[in-house]
């Protein structure tokens, strides 16, 4: 039995059923700093069988959720063991070392995080890294491969931050920030701690995640703010991570105030903007907002908030953006007992991207807890989307 990956799923669970750690610890008659150990794969913080049932009952889901399910057809092609593998291969010279095609492949890589297409990703990443990892130390201290370096390991974190290995993520978004530090480039430094920031809320440290964000927005923000867009781009995605890490850490005053930050950063640039493939715009603050409210509890509240979005405005967000908004929405209308809406909002997402709601573990679960749901969507649907998710139902 891996308890990283039980740990994992009981937070999951813990966040769809809209309880804070403290709230979940009082249920199980335990410490808050136990839960807190647990869910950060503190071996131990490791439960005997008896105390997972006990988990089981409390976020009411089937054990066998917890301790995961057999592959079956339809399970997830896309996996992160291959990604955190290239992590951890040694450094060799027989690599290409053309900066600009690596830059290119760079790019290429970001388009395809935008568009949910996981599976060209997983292609790309381990050699994509190599060559970056061989081109800085055949150059060392040279700008351009420097940040062809940051960024490559930068979108290695945040894919497999999709895939659900917030460890994993965590060591490639720590190497980004670290190499990015090395040069003269506030933007990708930025970029580079907000994307370690939201690392730390996947192994459950979202105070530590939002001390990162406010370190970085210390050093690079009164700079940031002179570089126009990107710089306000930079900003902006920092302080809404820094949102997503506060909420994570129960801490709302913190949560609303890097909100309002992030509101006023999108105010200087273009309501359509995706600079640097972020989709950082007003009318991504929303989805943010949206997304903090429901990490903190707040489910309707999380769902007013998504009505306000302008379907003209949503529509025009890179594809991934629009399938995460929809899957983190349709967890709030499940936990208000919405369970119709949820189902809907899911249908939406997979015509968005069905390799996204089909196989990365977010949405996956979900799928499951509409199926275990007391009170299930009403019709075939989601036995068909169940199906072809490969999800049990």
């Amino acid at each position: 039995m891996d308890m990283r990956s039980v740990a994992a799923q009981v937070r999951i669970w813990r966040v769809r059923r809209g309880l804070t750690q403290q709230q979940f610890a009082d249920a199980l008659g335990r410490h808050v700093t136990w839960v807190k150990k647990f869910e950060a794969g503190d071996r131990q913080a490791d439960p005997r069988l008896s105390l997972l049932v006990e988990i089981s009952q409390v976020l009411d889901v089937a054990l066998d959720a917890l301790l995961g399910r057999p592959d079956g057809p339809g399970a997830p092609v896309t996996r992160s063991s291959d990604l955190r593998a290239a992590l951890l291969r040694p450094v060799t010279d027989d690599r290409q070392r053309n900066t600009e095609e690596l830059g290119r492949r760079v790019a290429h890589g970001y388009h395809a995080y935008q568009a949910s297409n996981y599976q060209v990703l997983q292609r790309l990443l381990p050699d994509l890294l190599a060559d970056a990892r061989a081109a800085a130390s055949q150059c060392p201290g040279e700008p351009a491969v420097t940040h062809v370096l940051a960024e490559t390991y930068h979108l290695m974190s945040i894919t497999l931050m999709k895939l659900g290995d917030g460890e994993a993520a965590w060591h490639s978004a720590d190497r980004a920030l670290t190499t990015a530090e090395t040069v003269d480039d506030p933007v990708t430094a930025a970029l580079c701690g907000q994307a370690l920031t939201w690392a730390a809320t996947g192994i459950g440290q979202g105070a530590a995640g939002a001390a990162i964000a406010q370190s970085v927005l210390d050093r690079h923000g009164a700079v940031l703010a002179t570089h126009g867009e990107e710089g306000w781009t930079a900003l902006g995605m920092t302080q809404l991570k820094a949102a997503v890490a506060a909420a994570d850490a129960g801490d709302l005053t913190l949560a609303r105030h890097m909100l309002a930050a992030a509101g006023a950063s999108a105010e200087h640039v273009r309501p359509d903007a995706n600079v640097r493939l972020t989709g950082f715009n007003t009318t991504n603050v929303l989805l943010y907002e949206a997304s903090v409210l429901a990490q903190l509890g707040e489910h309707l509240t999380a769902l007013s908030t998504a009505a306000r979005i302008h379907h003209a405005a949503f529509a025009a967000l890179p594809r991934e953006r629009r399938t995460h908004h929809l899957v983190d929405t349709a967890g709030s209308a499940l936990v208000a007992g919405r369970s119709d809406q949820a189902l809907r909002m899911l249908l939406d997402a997979e015509q968005i991207s069905p390799q996204e709601v089909h196989t990365l573990p977010a949405a996956r679960q979900l799928i499951a807890a509409l199926v275990d749901a007391r009170h299930k969507p009403s019709g075939s649907g989601l036995r068909e989307l169940a199906r072809r998710a490969g999800v049990p139902a």
